[in-house]
């Protein structure tokens, strides 16, 4: 089992904030498990959660953004 957590500020200045790439998220939460399958491989999952961020462009635009990912692998060394 493993989890994550990213604090941050906004790495883009209001004065660059593009409203078709809202690359504003402050924060995300991350979680995920793994289970060995014997010496055949490994199966994994993980999910992250960015919460709704909001910013405005230097032409008033309000833009916001959040996102949710999920991954599932399989792994088989050789």
């Amino acid at each position: 089992m493993r989890a994550g957590l990213n604090l941050a500020s906004n790495a883009v200045p209001d004065a660059m904030i593009n409203p078709l790439f809202p690359a504003i998220v402050e924060r995300h939460y991350t979680a995920g498990v793994g289970y060995k399958l014997e010496d055949a491989g490994e199966i994994n999952a993980a999910i992250t959660l960015a919460p709704k961020a909001t910013a405005n462009t230097p032409q008033g635009v309000v833009i916001s953004h959040r996102q949710l990912n999920g991954q599932l692998m399989y792994s088989h060394p050789f």
